[in-house]
């Protein structure tokens, strides 16, 4: 008997199955769940570290990589190997179908967006990259001050679909893409980019994708040393 009701549910639930997946807007499932998208940042110019407000100036490209099956086509149709959608186009074709709602979650203010770009493959792999230029939310750690390094994050989660569904996850590609590309910060030098897996507890129990990219800072403590000693000095020589 219980095996004849998983039939028939099966049976009810397949066709609606198939109807949702006809829907090119929603999560893809047919290569099974969760879904993996790949993360990566690109720190194109960071401008600025702010110790009073905990805050950092960067622009950053931000991408995804997926797969969506649903969106195969012939090679032939893409003599480059891809095609490729920027700005005002890419903005109507992801209209059209299923785009991963994953976000930079820490911005210390509203960011200012650039250029959006989509490339799709015949085979359904699928790349999205935008520029953002924002100021950034940022933890310090003072306590080897003026000796210290600190951790220039981004931070990337699941908006909608939990943990189960889907998955943010990076590869060796993915840590290449993630570098520094210009630093023009006083005081400090950039050192390496990392990235970190980290999920986040969501409603009822379940939890959010989420990775952090950080772009690690060294501070130039002989630039600081004197601003602090200074001071120091001149107030011990007042009587």
């Amino acid at each position: 008997m219980r095996t004849l009701r998983r039939i028939l549910a099966a049976v009810i639930l397949i066709p609606w199955a198939l109807s949702a997946q006809d829907d090119l807007t929603q999560l893809p499932w047919d290569q099974g769940l969760p879904l993996m998208v790949r993360t990566g940042v690109r720190f194109i110019s960071v401008t600025d570290v702010n110790e009073v407000e905990n805050t950092f100036s960067a622009v950053v490209d931000f991408r995804l990589k997926w797969t969506d099956l649903r969106q195969r086509y012939a090679p032939e149709e893409a003599p480059a190997g891809f095609k490729e959608f920027r700005t005002d186009a890419a903005v109507e074709r992801i209209k059209t179908m299923y785009v991963p709602q994953v976000a930079i979650s820490n911005f210390a203010g509203e960011p200012s967006s650039g250029i959006v770009g989509l490339r799709m493959y015949p085979n359904g792999n699928i790349e999205y990259i935008q520029r953002v230029t924002a100021d950034f939310k940022l933890a310090l750690d003072v306590q080897k001050f003026p000796f210290d390094k600190q951790q220039l994050a981004v931070e990337l989660i699941s908006r909608r679909a939990p943990l189960e569904k889907l998955f943010l996850t990076y590869d060796q590609d993915d840590i290449n893409f993630s570098d520094v590309v210009d630093s023009d910060l006083d005081n400090w030098d950039a050192g390496l980019v990392s990235l970190r897996r980290d999920p986040l507890p969501g409603w009822y129990g379940q939890q959010q994708a989420r990775v952090w990219v950080s772009l690690e800072v060294i501070r130039h403590s002989m630039a600081t040393l004197p601003t602090i000693f200074i001071p120091l000095a001149a107030t011990m020589l007042i009587p």
